[in-house]
């Protein structure tokens, strides 16, 4: 009987064996048994975020640590995560981490192979915070250390490293409130209209002090000591030391210009064309003049090499090397609109109403990134790479740019009427003007 017993043991032991056995063995060698018996390879998925230890779900399932849910029922998988042993297919992934927007995507596991998605930026979901109330402008310095807020009757530089808040003394002065605001090159120096204001926060009319007729105020781009205008005989420079005016050139027919190191550009319109001149102020003379089509045109972005000029009535971008002598054009973007920004030297990230474009000016390629149904206010270039910030008068959002699905869009905020909306230099933390629950204003929210 005992001899009976052993040998049935012995034998289900066997039996056991022989059939546990080489199902450890290809389990070890990323194979499963799918519901119809077959063998199938398995693969893998990589997963980490910024910040860490986000709650893993697949397919709605959150994914729980085998061994540890024995004793701790609440025990499941964070990033950073290898998920090993997936059936082959496509999977809906999603992280949740307290205090933070969900990250979700569709990606595909292929057998034998490890999808990666190391690179997850996870964004906060903060309350804004109200920093001054009533409506204002806003306008960043190009260090992203400080902005100017301003409506007609007030205005103040706000320091985002201490959200320290500085009035600055109008007098009874009146500022413009459809104006852009030129920072100086290297120094918190502003140009607001016909006003300057200074590191003290105190302002002078220039018209009053310079020129009546004076207008289209703007700095030297590589100087704080030179202040260049226009009137109705040309153009003039402008020493603030000693308050010295000189003039550089003496005609009526000037247009927008553009002052840079030895150089001045201006337009000036003739009976069928818009003529770019290029005075070299060194020799004193006009170096080169380019033909254009006959329009109305800004100088933006000048800050880049290339010279990039907006023709603001058929929203147009002119991408222009002065300086070749082969090919001054570099290359022409239709459907513009005028905020836009360059990423380096040869990529750009453009909107127009309802898209948001990246171009390469290497290959002279563009790239659609997203077509939503409200009008785009603004973009902008997150430090964080991979990242597109972008209003619309009611939402701020986030585009993840990868080349995994579609591309994940996560909304900040969503309020009422977004007007303007910059970046702290680290990209942590975002300004605003909008209306928040009835109260106009201008916040700020933490996003990193």
């Amino acid at each position: 009987m005992i001899s009976l017993r052993r040998r049935l043991f012995y034998t289900t032991f066997l039996i056991i064996f022989f059939i546990i056995t080489p199902l450890l063995i290809l389990y070890a060698l990323g194979y499963s048994v799918s519901n119809g018996f077959k063998l199938q390879k398995t693969g893998i998925l990589v997963i980490a975020s910024e910040p860490k230890y986000a709650k893993i779900y697949l397919n709605g399932e959150l994914q729980r640590d085998f061994l540890k849910q024995f004793y701790n029922k609440d025990s499941y998988k964070t990033t950073p995560q290898k998920i090993k042993d997936l059936t082959p297919g496509e999977y809906n992934i999603k992280l949740e981490l307290d205090g933070y927007w969900p990250w979700e995507k569709k990606l595909a596991v292929w057998p034998g192979q490890s999808t990666f998605a190391e690179d997850v930026k996870l964004f906060k979901k903060d309350t804004p915070v109200s920093l001054l109330q009533g409506e204002k402008n806003i306008s960043t310095n190009a260090k992203r250390t400080d902005i100017l807020t301003w409506n007609k009757k007030e205005a103040a530089i706000i320091n985002l490293a201490s959200n320290e808040i500085q009035n600055i003394n109008l007098g009874s002065s009146t500022l413009p409130e459809n104006q852009d605001a030129g920072w100086a090159p290297n120094s918190n120096k502003i140009l607001l209209g016909n006003f300057l204001i200074d590191e003290n926060n105190q302002t002078t009319d220039l018209k009053a002090q310079i020129d009546k007729q004076g207008k289209n105020f703007q700095w030297d781009n590589y100087s704080d000591e030179y202040i260049y205008y226009t009137n109705n005989t040309g153009l003039s420079k402008y020493r603030i030391a000693d308050k010295a005016v000189t003039k550089i050139i003496d005609s009526t027919n000037v247009g927008n210009f553009f002052a840079k190191r030895d150089f001045i550009y201006f337009l000036s319109n003739e009976k069928d064309a818009t003529i770019l001149n290029i005075l070299d102020t060194q020799e004193k003379k006009i170096s080169n003049k380019i033909n254009l089509p006959l329009s109305s045109y800004s100088f933006i972005n000048k800050d880049q090499d290339l010279l990039n000029l907006f023709d603001d009535k058929h929203n147009m971008l002119y991408i222009l090397d002065v300086n070749s002598s082969f090919k001054q054009l570099k290359d022409s973007l239709s459907n513009v609109s005028k905020k836009n920004y360059w990423i380096n030297d040869t990529q750009l990230l453009y909107a127009n109403d309802f898209e948001i474009w990246m171009y390469d000016l290497e290959s002279s390629r563009k790239k659609l990134i997203t077509r939503i149904s409200k009008k785009i206010t603004n973009v902008a270039w997150l430090p964080t790479n991979g990242h597109i910030l972008f209003s619309t008068a009611n939402s701020i959002n986030v585009i993840e740019l990868d080349d995994r699905e579609k591309y994940n869009i996560t909304k900040l905020i969503e309020t009422d009427q977004i007007k303007n909306s910059v970046l702290n230099k680290d990209g942590d933390t975002l300004y605003f003007d909008a209306t928040i629950n009835g109260e106009k204003g201008v916040y700020k929210l933490s996003i990193d």
